[in-house]
């Protein structure tokens, strides 16, 4: 018996240190290789939250995403690490300890075979899911909060049902694609518990507590509108619900494991496993399992859903990447799974990672393609750090005070990462599109003598050249939004 129990920790151990090693190659050559024009603005939010600053509750300059993995970066950021890599540190933390702590459940009051399968959804994902996944831009926290709240629940804590409702409303608070996961295991939760009051008690004292801050959140933005520079409208239409449900697997194949190009096969299976859970009486387990795709047939008819694109940089299936956790979910609802030479199944996890350590680089060059349509920018780290130091060069050599960014390809890698990337960078401003209402603020009546502006669309025949697309304001004595007036440059509402 002792023998049998150090197998099978030995079996945990080696799929855990797999996922793990898997997880720093995919960080390794790309986490922390190449970055966008959204992740420079989480870089943004870490050093201002190291420094202690905290401006604004979300992500900047809209009202809805978060930057929990920046706050939650901070300790890395003090101890020397660089944006590029504790950033993505943490949102690789955020994917995968769902998996190790629902698996840890299984393995010790379920089925140990079910607690593999469960470690193994990682490696047993497509290539794009690992690479979607180290993107610090909020895809992540949402799902992650709402996993909490659920293995609270498992883990049968004290206040279990609170934690719950707490962590369920926090993660779609963080971000709605948690929502996937939540409503279903809320069905499955209410008829586990149906009649019992303290469940709704408890439940609905969770919910009230994470809407409390939801609420405070909420009220930020509305209180102070100029602070959403970005924004968008949720609209529902049954066109778009068909449009998304005859073309599932571009929502889907890249967040289900094995199914990789048929990913529409696991949402039948769903409704099949939901439909023989009912005729065996498991009714809980076959609400579950139905509301997944059903939940899912009714998000495909929300707008926002639909924008994506054929970049991992921008993907439609970041909106469904709760879908794996659920599936790790569902299979702790198995009541047995006990059949002969059922360890030889895990050839498949071990050929499929030697298949996509193989495969990454030329999935990483696929994907970072200039030709491809990615919708935001993109950089390499070191391509970046070149430029924001030759940037900074010229700054220093002509004791540059502010920089001002009007028209350039590389508006918010400028802006909002230069000045994480070299120590002394000047200030930066974005006038047309500036996320940071508060530099605005504090640039409206300040007067910065030496002024540099990005502008490859216009000629100021009345400043110093630099090149054809760098200008020279030099004895500057006019406040900057008179100076940009003078020198008709758009400047935002704030």
């Amino acid at each position: 018996m002792n023998k049998n129990k150090y197998t099978t920790q030995i079996i945990f151990f080696a799929i855990l240190i797999a996922v793990l090693a898997y997880r720093y190659w995919v960080l390794l050559k790309f986490g922390f290789e190449h970055t966008d024009s959204d992740q420079v603005i989480m870089w943004q939010g870490l050093q201002d939250y190291s420094n202690g600053l905290f401006y604004e509750p979300r992500f900047y300059g809209q009202a809805y995403n978060t930057m929990l993995e920046a706050f939650f970066a901070v300790p890395f950021y003090k101890l020397g690490v660089p944006p590029h890599i504790a950033l993505p540190i943490v949102t690789s933390a955020f994917t995968l300890l769902p998996f190790i702590g629902i698996s840890i459940y299984a393995y010790y009051k379920k089925n140990k075979f079910i607690a593999f399968v469960i470690l193994s959804i990682p490696i047993l994902l497509p290539l794009d899911y690992g690479m979607i996944t180290s993107l610090s831009r909020g895809f992540i926290p949402g799902v992650f909060l709402s996993s909490m709240g659920l293995m609270a629940v498992l883990y049968n804590l004290p206040k279990k049902f609170i934690l719950f409702g707490f962590f369920a409303v926090l993660g779609f608070a963080a971000n709605p694609n948690s929502i996937i996961l939540t409503i279903p295991v809320v069905i499955y939760l209410f008829w586990e518990n149906k009649g019992h009051f303290k469940f709704y008690l408890n439940s609905l004292l969770g919910i009230l507590i994470g809407g409390a801050i939801h609420f405070w959140i909420n009220s930020f933005y509305q209180n102070n509108p100029s602070h959403t520079v970005h924004s968008y409208k949720l609209q529902f239409s049954f066109s778009d619900m068909l449009k998304g449900v005859s073309n599932l697997d571009s929502f889907f194949n890249q967040v289900s494991p094995l199914f990789w190009e048929n990913s529409f096969i696991l949402l039948l299976l769903f409704l099949i496993l939901g439909i023989f859970s009912f005729i065996k009486k498991r009714t809980s387990t076959g609400l579950f399992l139905i509301s997944v795709p059903v939940l899912i047939v009714i998000t495909l008819g929300i707008n926002k859903v639909h924008d994506g694109y054929d970049s991992i940089f921008f993907s439609k299936s970041r909106m469904f990447l709760a879908f794996p956790v659920v599936i790790a979910f569902g299979l702790t609802l198995i009541k047995k799974i006990n059949f002969r030479y059922q360890y030889f199944l895990f050839i498949i996890p071990a050929f499929l990672l030697l298949f996509k350590v193989y495969a990454l680089e030329e999935k990483i060059i696929e994907n970072t393609a200039p030709k491809s349509d990615h919708v935001i920018g993109i950089k390499t780290v070191e391509g970046l750090n070149k430029k924001c130091e030759e940037l900074n060069k010229l700054a220093e050599k002509i004791k540059v005070d502010l920089i001002i960014i009007v028209n350039s390809y590389e508006h918010d890698f400028i802006n909002y990462g230069c000045r994480v990337c070299e120590n002394n960078f000047p200030k930066t401003l974005r006038p047309s599109f500036e996320r940071r209402t508060w530099r605005l603020e504090e640039d409206k009546n300040t007067i910065y003598k030496t002024i540099l502006i990005l502008d490859f669309k216009k000629k100021y025949t009345e400043l110093e050249e630099i090149d054809s697309k760098t200008f020279l304001v030099k004895e500057n004595k006019l406040k900057t939004m008179a100076l940009l007036k003078k020198l008709n440059i758009e400047c935002r509402k704030f």
